[in-house]
């Protein structure tokens, strides 16, 4: 099976609804991707968040290539559940991250 293109989000905008209701508006600042081990149609992603006040957060999320007959069948979709994956693709994800310097060692704070 040939899986089609997944493009960055870097740049993209979106928006985090809290449990109060209120929107808060975000923009992807950047993020580090991998393929889940034995899973190719699943792609774990890491990404760093700002918000509209300048705060900043990390959100752990995926992609997978839908399977309902519509227009998603076929397409990467962003997961509507939590991630769950082996500890050695997290364990990546967390070391590229480290690598970007989103996250600092202990005492340390980067974001």
């Amino acid at each position: 099976m040939t899986l089609p293109f997944l493009p960055s989000t870097v740049g993209k905008r979106g928006e985090a609804r809290g449990v109060d209701g209120g929107v808060q508006r975000f923009v992807v600042l950047d993020e580090v991707r991998r393929e889940q081990t034995g899973f190719p149609t699943c792609v774990l992603v890491f990404q760093r968040l700002q918000y509209e006040d300048g705060s900043e957060e990390l959100r752990l999320g995926y992609y997978i290539i839908g399977k309902k007959e519509g227009r998603t069948r076929g397409k990467w979709c962003w997961g509507q559940y939590a991630p769950m994956s082996p500890a050695c693709d997290f364990e990546a994800l967390v070391k590229m991250a480290t690598e970007k310097g989103w996250i600092g060692r202990e005492g340390e704070q980067t974001l």
